[in-house]
């Protein structure tokens, strides 16, 4: 089995143990303030409403800035875009509370409690920073228990963006690629050949490319 099988089998194990709803406590949504951390949080919110279960979305700039004291009476806390730089204190603060970690950066130890589900391609030796981020983790996460969150396959693709993890050309790795699928099979996203124009759909053509002039000079070498 290769490591992305086995990445895969991992989150589908930890959505199978974690996403039993109802709970009567709600569920602590605990996300990075970045694109990638929000729409990772997106997705699970949307899949949480489509259940009716209650949940707490808490939005942190940074994982030294997490409050381990406010969490101790859930029953389900998930990460989003970070933890796995802080597992070691996640294990210690939440001996016996179900807790998932989806986080594509780098790890600080390996997991240790069978009650912490770390969800890091980079414990498979996928590289997070390249090949896939939390934001598609989470939906690859919720997808099996909620499938109608397709139609959000879109903000997989936005925290990819965001992270920067589109490669040359529009290039993608593996897993990044099996989203974009997903998204265009639903309709939400479609592929065309276009100028890469720094903020082309929010300016006027001129003004675009008079924000970048190596940009357009590149251009008036090609007409």
């Amino acid at each position: 089995m290769d490591a992305y099988q086995k990445f895969l089998d991992r989150i589908s194990m930890a959505a199978r143990t974690t996403l039993n709803f109802p709970r009567d406590e709600p569920v602590q949504i605990i996300a990075h303030m970045d694109c990638d951390g929000l729409c990772a949080a997106a997705l699970l919110c949307a899949a949480l409403d489509a259940h009716a279960q209650n949940y707490e979305l808490h939005i942190l700039e940074s994982p030294s800035d997490i409050p381990f004291d406010d969490y101790r009476d859930a029953s389900l806390i998930v990460f989003c875009d970070l933890g796995a730089s802080r597992l070691a204190d996640i294990e210690k603060a939440y001996p016996s509370t179900d807790v998932v970690i989806i986080d594509h950066h780098r790890m600080a130890g390996r997991r240790t409690k069978p009650n912490v589900y770390l969800l890091n391609p980079n414990e498979f030796g996928i590289d997070g920073g390249r090949e896939i981020c939390s934001s598609g983790i989470m939906y690859l996460f919720v997808h099996h228990i909620c499938p109608e969150i397709e139609e959000h396959a879109y903000l997989a693709l936005v925290g990819m963006i965001g992270d920067t993890q589109e490669e040359k050309e529009g290039k993608m790795h593996y897993l990044n690629s099996l989203l974009i699928d997903e998204a265009i099979r639903r309709g939400s996203l479609c592929r065309r050949r276009e100028l890469r124009i720094f903020g082309l759909h929010v300016r006027l053509l001129h003004e675009a490319l008079a924000a970048r002039p190596h940009t357009l000079w590149r251009y008036r070498e090609l007409l």
